[in-house]
């Protein structure tokens, strides 16, 4: 009973209010704006860890031990140099590698720890058959991931008509990952919202009332993001959750926002004024 009556007296509060509402809400969604320009990219990480001990951590654990395998405290990543010109026998080839390999550990140790080319080595491995290409391995922290666009940079002012660049690894994985998932995130969102409005403006037959289930279920991701952002800074989570809360934003608030403005409507059809 308190919680049917307090549910009412809310919404009777907010329906005598109504800009007082929108005005709280304006609020909501400017705090939590800022936190997203703030705090989100770092409350989000890549690497997954499970919060209990299943067999399959207890098999990997395992078997690292009994192949001598260390627990990861770093990540590989490759930088790939290629020229249809040049191999790796000529003095502008390993000019050009080894400027590149001196700018990229020039970034310091919260990038890249260390790492070696086959000038270095020597070791054959390193160099394609046809000796036109070679890699730079690195060793880089396992936060290195949010770092990738400083080593694109450097890779990319070393691109020329002679040499190609190329990345590859764990970190530029992660880095591409994320990136993925952000870029489908915005297609899907767009493609999605514009599907809606049209399948809710033919249900409603009005474009008011097929916007506004469209604003709050935007609302409803923006202020979860928000608050997405402040519980990351005391523990991690998954950047797969941007998604998720799309999904379930658009979809639960697109939802209920239409069950709650069909019965608004059934119920003004039956005679009863605004605020009943």
């Amino acid at each position: 009973m308190f919680a049917k009556n307090w549910t009412e007296s809310l919404a009777r509060a907010c329906a005598r209010k109504p800009w007082v509402t929108v005005g709280i809400w304006v609020v909501a969604i400017v705090a939590a704006v800022f936190l997203m320009s703030s705090f989100l990219g770092d409350a989000l990480v890549t690497d997954v860890e499970p919060t209990n001990n299943p067999e399959s951590s207890e098999a990997l654990e395992l078997m690292n031990e009994r192949l001598g395998i260390a627990e990861y405290e770093d990540l590989d990543e490759m930088i790939i140099v290629r020229s249809s010109t040049l191999t790796v026998d000529d003095a502008a080839y390993r000019s050009h590698v080894e400027s590149l390999f001196a700018d990229v550990k020039a970034l310091g140790p919260d990038v890249v720890f260390g790492g070696a080319n086959y000038y270095m080595t020597q070791d054959p491995t390193m160099v394609s058959p046809d000796r036109h290409s070679t890699i730079i391995a690195f060793n880089m922290p396992m936060d290195a991931d949010e770092k990738m666009d400083r080593v694109y940079a450097v890779g990319d002012r070393y691109i020329t008509d002679d040499f190609e660049i190329f990345h590859t690894g764990s970190a530029s994985f992660m880095a591409d990952s994320m990136k993925l998932g952000e870029d489908s995130m915005a297609t899907g969102e767009t493609i999605g919202i514009s599907a809606a409005i049209v399948i809710l403006a033919v249900v409603f037959g009005a474009i008011a009332a097929a916007i506004l289930p469209i604003a709050l279920g935007v609302v409803s991701i923006v202020v979860a993001l928000g608050l997405t952002a402040l519980v990351g800074q005391v523990m991690d989570l998954t950047f797969m959750i941007s998604n998720m809360i799309t999904m379930m934003g658009l979809a639960v608030g697109i939802d209920y926002s239409l069950f709650v403005l069909t019965r608004y409507r059934e119920e003004r059809s039956k005679g009863l004024d605004k605020m009943d």
